[in-house]
């Protein structure tokens, strides 16, 4: 499998872009309320390098993150033969209980 290494201001500045554009579409739950919660408070800091995305100290970004990086793999090419690489996997044996659930 590929590793791709992508930085989180590329994410985040991409999630951005797609939201302007109205291309994600966010489903009205908890999880995504509070990933969305998360990135209106995401900060811009200025360093030599250009700008980064920080978190207020004692907040998370985690699920703003995880946000970015499934809109960032939705539009990716491979998209699809990864999707089919997670079909062809063969069903994990189910125990069917008794002392075996617990070794």
């Amino acid at each position: 499998m590929r590793v791709y290494t992508i930085g989180r201001t590329y994410l985040l500045d991409l999630l951005l872009a797609q939201l302007q554009a109205n291309q994600v579409r966010l489903a009205p739950t908890a999880d995504v309320r509070r990933a969305f919660e998360q990135l209106t408070l995401l900060q811009t800091e200025q360093r030599e390098t250009g700008f980064i995305y920080t978190c207020v100290s004692g907040r998370h970004d985690d699920l703003a993150v995880s946000m970015a990086m499934i809109a960032w793999a939705a539009g990716h090419p491979h998209t699809r033969s990864w999707a089919n690489a997670l079909d062809r996997r063969a069903p994990k044996p189910r125990s069917k209980g008794g002392r075996e659930a617990f070794t």
